[in-house]
């Protein structure tokens, strides 16, 4: 089991920099004893490219790309075998968060939940060990949230991913096993719950 530690850091932006995506302005991000901040950039962006799978509040999605082709967009940029073809994967990513209609769609088409659901999709595509989730509920009703909430539970479950989701969503806690609550940047409680 690959080990995920976090040490002593302190960054300069609210964003999650356990994400590589912003470096830490002191201490590390440890993966399997390696220091992943101290990689240089091109290596920073394969570890993220084969290790984490990324949920953005705001989607990041590609305008000009249909539904599909954005999801198997980190697959292509990485060329990882998944042990499938990417269509393949991509197809059946869609059809389990429920697009399996807008498959060829323009993302510029769809409603707010949908292009949620196409980043969930995307950020499973690699099949990460690690999937960061940002606010991951924030665009979706409550019968797509719960579809949602149980693909990501699911993915723990078959694939052994961790999933962190960051959310003042409530409902969102029936689906985790470990809750961490943070308030202005400091750890008040740590949790480990039934899985739901």
């Amino acid at each position: 089991k690959t080990a995920y530690e976090i040490k002593e850091c302190d960054w300069s932006s609210d964003v999650c920099s356990s994400d590589l995506l912003d470096v830490p302005t002191s201490g590390s991000v440890v993966v399997n004893d390696k220091d992943v901040a101290k990689l240089d950039r091109n290596a920073q962006a394969a570890f993220r490219n084969a290790t984490i799978g990324f949920i953005f509040q705001n989607f990041n999605l590609v305008p000009v790309l249909t539904t599909l082709e954005n999801v198997m967009l980190p697959a292509q940029l990485g060329r990882q075998d998944l042990g499938e073809s990417f269509a393949e994967r991509g197809r059946r990513l869609l059809t389990k968060v429920g697009l399996e209609r807008q498959i060829g769609q323009s993302v510029n088409r769809l409603s707010g939940g949908q292009m949620q659901r196409v980043a969930i999709a995307r950020a499973l595509m690699n099949k990460p060990p690690i999937i960061l989730a940002d606010e991951p509920t924030g665009n979706l009703d409550h019968n797509t949230a719960d579809t949602v909430l149980t693909v990501l539970r699911d993915v723990c479950q078959t694939e052994g991913a961790t999933v962190v989701v960051a959310t003042h969503d409530h409902h969102v806690l029936n689906y985790c096993h470990r809750i961490i609550r943070l308030m202005d940047g400091k750890l008040l409680r740590d949790e480990l719950r039934e899985q739901a």
